[in-house]
Formats: C-alpha cells, sequence, structure tokens
C-alpha cells in the first residue's frame, strides 16, 4: 500500500472505520435525506475547481481509495476517500464510493444513520452525474428499499430514458407500478414491453389480473383475446382464457371455449384437464371419474396434462382405499411412458401410503428403463433392497449400475458384501481390487477408504497379512479419523504380535474419541495385555464389561485371561466359565476348557 497517499496516517486501527462512519453519521443525523426537491440547490451550489495539482492528487487519492477497497481494506479506503472528497466535495466517483462504504457498514437495518449518511452521499454523486444509470439505479433501490416507491419509480423511469431497452428495467418498474397501488402505469409499461419484444402469455395474464383488480373486465378479457388473436394455432392460449372466465363464475362461457379447443384438437390434454376442474366445482364426481381416467390413458394427450391430472386424482386419494389409484398408475405405467413423471408421481404416492417395497421397486426398475444413468433411481432401488435384505438383486442393480458409472464406489461395496455373505471370498476381493483402481481418481475420500477397509479386513482374514496392513494403511492415509478401520488394525497387530506400540496409539485414538465404546475398550485392554501390562489392561476391560450391555465369548475369554495375569484366578476362572457358556466353535470350547482345568492360561 502507498502511505504516502493517506492523509497524514501511519497506520489503521481496524476498528477505525467503524468509529469514524459513527462520527459523521452523528454529524448528519439532524439533516433530512435529500430528495428531488434539493436537487436545484446542489446544481446551483458553487462549483470546485481543481487546480491542476489538487486534479492530480485527487486522481491518485480516488484511485488507492478504489484499490484498498478491492483489497478489502475498508479503513484506509474511508480515509482515502474523506480526503478525496476534501479536495472535491463535488466528485460523483467518490461519493458514490464513499456511499458504498458506509452502506456496507451499516450491520442492519436499525443502523439508521449510517443508512441515511450512505444514502444522502448517493443522492448527491446522483445529482452531480444524472447520466450515470448505476448511480440512478442504485439510488431507486435505495428509496424502494425504504418504501418511498414512487421515488424508485422516477430515479428508475430516468435509467430506462439513458436505455429504452433495458427489460429488466421494465420489469421492475412494473413491479414498482404495482406496488404503488398505480395500476395504469403498470399496464403502461407492460405495453412498452410488449412493443420492444412482442406479446407473451406472462404479460397477457399480469395485464388481464390488473385489469381486474381495476374492476374493468372488459379490459381484462379483451388482453387475453388479443393473445389469442395473435396466436391463433396455439391453443394453450384458448384454453387460459377459458380458465380466466371459470375464474370469474362465467362457467358456461368457459366450457363452451374448451369444447371448441376440443372440436379442433380432440386430443388437448389442457382442455380437457380445464373441464376436470370445472366438473369438481360443479361437484360432478361420476363426470370426474370418468374424464380422469379418459385424459390420463389417452396417450396421444398432452404428458404435462396427463400427469397434472394424475396428480390431484391422487391428492384425493391419499387416504381412504387405495385399490382404484393404484390400479390406474398400473394401467399408465403398463402403456410404457416415456416420460418419467408418471413413474415419480406412482412412487411418491407409493411411499406416501406406507406401500410395501416389492411395488415400489417395480415402479423404480420401469424408471431405471427409461434412463439407466439415473443414479439417485438407482441408490433409491439400493435401499430397498438393503432394506428387504436381497443380496442378489442388490448386486445386480449395483454392478449394472458400473455401465454407466464405472468410477462410483456405492457399485463395488454393496456387491463386494453380497459376495461375502455367499462366502466368494475371491469373488468379493477381486472387486474390491478393481474398485480401488477405478474409484480412486474421482472418488470422495472417506469412500475410497471404505472400500480399503472392507479390502483389508478381507485380506487379513485369508492370511494376507503383509496385503492387509498395506489396506489399512491406504484407510487411514485417506480417512484418518476412520476410528472402525483404527481399531481393526490395532486389533489385529495385538493379535499378530507385531508393532504393538503402534497398535496402543492407533487404538488409543478410538478410545480418546469414544471412551464408551465397548468394543474400542476391548481392543485397547488387550494390546496393554499382550504388551504385558496387565494391570492397566484390566482397568480397561472392567470399563469394557460395564459397557457392554451384551458381551461375548471373546470379551470374557479376554478379561479371564487378564485377570489371570494379574493374579486373580478365581475371577479368571468365572469369565472363562461364562464365556464357555456363549462360545459358539469346538476349537473355543475346547480352549476353555483347558483353560479351566488347569486354572491358569
Amino acid at each position: 500500500m502507498n502511505f504516502s497517499l493517506l492523509p497524514q496516517q501511519k497506520h489503521v486501527h481496524a476498528h477505525l472505520l467503524g468509529v469514524l462512519l459513527g462520527v459523521l453519521a452523528l454529524l448528519t443525523a439532524c439533516s433530512p435525506s435529500l430528495n428531488r426537491q434539493a436537487e436545484m440547490a446542489l446544481k446551483n451550489a458553487p462549483k470546485h475547481t481543481l487546480t491542476a495539482e489538487k486534479q492530480r492528487r485527487f486522481n491518485e487519492v480516488y484511485l488507492e481509495g478504489t484499490r484498498q477497497r478491492l483489497r478489502g481494506d475498508n479503513a484506509s479506503a474511508y480515509l482515502l476517500f474523506e480526503e478525496a472528497l476534501r479536495l472535491n466535495p463535488y466528485a460523483p466517483e467518490a461519493l458514490y464510493e464513499m456511499s458504498v462504504l458506509v452502506r456496507e457498514s451499516a450491520v442492519s437495518w436499525e443502523d439508521t444513520l449510517l443508512i441515511e449518511r450512505a444514502d444522502s452521499l448517493l443522492e448527491r454523486a446522483t445529482v452531480f452525474m444524472p447520466q450515470n444509470r448505476t448511480f440512478l439505479l442504485a439510488l431507486a433501490d435505495r428509496y424502494a428499499d425504504r418504501e418511498h416507491y414512487r421515488d424508485a419509480i422516477y430515479y428508475r423511469e430516468e435509467a430506462q430514458k439513458l436505455r429504452p431497452a433495458d427489460e429488466d428495467n421494465l420489469y421492475s418498474l412494473t413491479s414498482l407500478y404495482i406496488q404503488a397501488n398505480d395500476y395504469p402505469g403498470a399496464i403502461s409499461t407492460l405495453d412498452r414491453l410488449e412493443r420492444l419484444y412482442g406479446a407473451t402469455e406472462q404479460i397477457a395474464l399480469k395485464k388481464f389480473e390488473l385489469y381486474a383488480e381495476m374492476a374493468d373486465s372488459a379490459r381484462a378479457f379483451q388482453a387475453l383475446e388479443d393473445l389469442c388473436a395473435q396466436y391463433p394455432n396455439d391453443l394453450r392460449y384458448r384454453v387460459l382464457l377459458g380458465d380466466a372466465y371459470a375464474r370469474v363464475g362465467r362457467g358456461e362461457m368457459a366450457q363452451y371455449i374448451y369444447n371448441d379447443v376440443l372440436t379442433t384438437e380432440p386430443n388437448n390434454g389442457f382442455a380437457q384437464l380445464s373441464l376436470l376442474n370445472q366438473a369438481l366445482v360443479e361437484k360432478n364426481d361420476t363426470l370426474y371419474e370418468t374424464m380422469v381416467h379418459r385424459l390420463v390413458l389417452n396417450p396421444e394427450a398432452d404428458d404435462e396434462a396427463r400427469i397434472e391430472a394424475l396428480k390431484n386424482y391422487a391428492a384425493r386419494h391419499l387416504k381412504g382405499d387405495s385399490t382404484v389409484m393404484l390400479q390406474l398408475f398400473e394401467q399408465v405405467l403398463a402403456q410404457r411412458p416415456t416420460n418419467r413423471g408418471f413413474g415419480d408421481l406412482c412412487y411418491a404416492y407409493m411411499t406416501q401410503r406406507n406401500m410395501p417395497n416389492a411395488p415400489k421397486c417395480r415402479v423404480l426398475e420401469h424408471l431405471l428403463d427409461l434412463a439407466p444413468e439415473h443414479k439417485p433411481t438407482r441408490f433409491q432401488l439400493i435401499r430397498l433392497f438393503i432394506e428387504d435384505e436381497n443380496p442378489t438383486r442388490l448386486r445386480k442393480v449395483c454392478l449394472d449400475g458400473l455401465q454407466y458409472d464405472p468410477a462410483e464406489a456405492t457399485y463395488y461395496y454393496y456387491p463386494a458384501l453380497t459376495y461375502l455373505q455367499d462366502h466368494h471370498t475371491a469373488d468379493a476381493l477381486a472387486l474390491l481390487n478393481r474398485a480401488t483402481e477405478a474409484v480412486a481418481p474421482k472418488a470422495d475420500l472417506s469412500q475410497l477408504a471404505e472400500l480399503y477397509l472392507l479390502k483389508a479386513d478381507l485380506l487379513h482374514e485369508t492370511g494376507r497379512r503383509k496385503e492387509a496392513y498395506e489396506a489399512y494403511d491406504s484407510v487411514i492415509l485417506y480417512d484418518s479419523g476412520n476410528l472402525l478401520a483404527r481399531n481393526n488394525y490395532a486389533y489385529f497387530l495385538a493379535e499378530d504380535g507385531e508393532r504393538l506400540d503402534y497398535a496402543e496409539k492407533l487404538s488409543r485414538r478410538t478410545v480418546e474419541a469414544e471412551p464408551t465404546n465397548a468394543t474400542f475398550l476391548d481392543t485397547y485392554a488387550w494390546i496393554l495385555f499382550r504388551k504385558k501390562d496387565y494391570e492397566q489392561a484390566r482397568t480397561f476391560i472392567d470399563s469394557t464389561l460395564q459397557h457392554d450391555p451384551a458381551p461375548t465369548a471373546t470379551l470374557y475369554e479376554h478379561a479371564g485371561d487378564i485377570y489371570s495375569r494379574c493374579g486373580r484366578t478365581a475371577e479368571a476362572i468365572q469369565f472363562w466359565k461364562k464365556a464357555l457358556a456363549l462360545a459358539s466353535s469346538k476349537a473355543t470350547r475346547q480352549r476353555l476348557q483347558r483353560k479351566v482345568r488347569k486354572r491358569r492360561l
């Protein structure tokens, strides 16, 4: 930063800007914010003519202030803009920048003094540079924020004069006129939009709404009639005209228009949908039922209208007997519609009615047939197959997904688990080897870690200890906070009698993270036992037993072994007997019987 440009300042404290702004706000609190009546006074104010040297100095200070603002140093920027305004109080660019700075310093709308100060600066900038659209639009927004809609309209209209084809500004003006309850002004602005960009459905409907608010029904309907005349081949606008008549209670006229549309285009779904609504209004349930089925099951009708009719019909069947609704869904899906909206609606209805998973799975499979690459549908199907404990279908839907996204970790993880369930260890490992190669470049690191964890556990189970330890190292590399990996790695190292200090370090992290987790406590106690720190091991095995509501044979055997090494033989034997009562394998029972018989390890 060029400190020579700062007015006699070597250092700027972090709170300086707030203090300066507060003082300035208090100085101006008694002065009302400038408005259009003050413009002449400002314009007639004596102009501040700068010498060449002062103009050069102003330029340097102003540009340095802008640079500091871009750097985020608002305190320095404030001092620089303040100096610039001392050099030239009428400089619009400095007034504008200062207004932005003051405005940003207001924490909330309750900072009224700062907001008034900012608005005053902005108004002065606009007076001295009235052709600047940025200033005009900013000032219009300030007035709109204060609900001074007339003033906001004035400045937006001034900005529009400078760029007559500004579509966005015309829409903003329309909204302001409506907020000011000036409906003729809003309609006039919509007319300008039509002249520039042509009639649109949005404009016609807004004009209809505004004329209706003005109780001018003739012009309201004329707005829609004009839209229909401009687009005679788009029967959707004729339907909109019918809907407008229906909304004001002129049902016969509405029905005439709908029937006229259907005479021209018998499969027009929007006209049929409007007739459905008419039947509901007239409480003609029989006619409504007939027309719903006719529309929904008509593949020639517009899909959007069919789905809308089906949605409305489903909403009427969220309670009570769902048979009729489900039959209709079944008939629709039997047509194999290519629009997934039908299937999505059917699935949502089944979910809302708490239907069994089997029919929901059929709907999701239909949706996958339409778009097999659609991951959310496939993930939902995976979730249902997991809930139903259906490993065969779970494996298939995941492996099929690999054709469309071979880097998706989910598509490897669950099939590997199903292979394990079926004791196909080699298949599981082969798939996991593919997974760690395919997923690595794109995967979320925690997902990659889960794949390596499953692989590591499998490798150790099959006796490939070196490869298993390498896989565990990968888990910790990708997800150092994976507590299950740390626990398993530490336990297996203890069982194998390898790197016990490292095993203790791994396990200690899990116990510190979850001090009441019995699995983690047991591992830590067992590592201490293997390190011959028996008394400390006993402390942790006691804590394990305290926090495990259903101790296993392994836990009781660990407790017996630890107590035995601590010289507490009677208690050790009791633990071994408990383990013996729970043991399932012959080898484990024989080992425990030998310990009880010999009263020692």
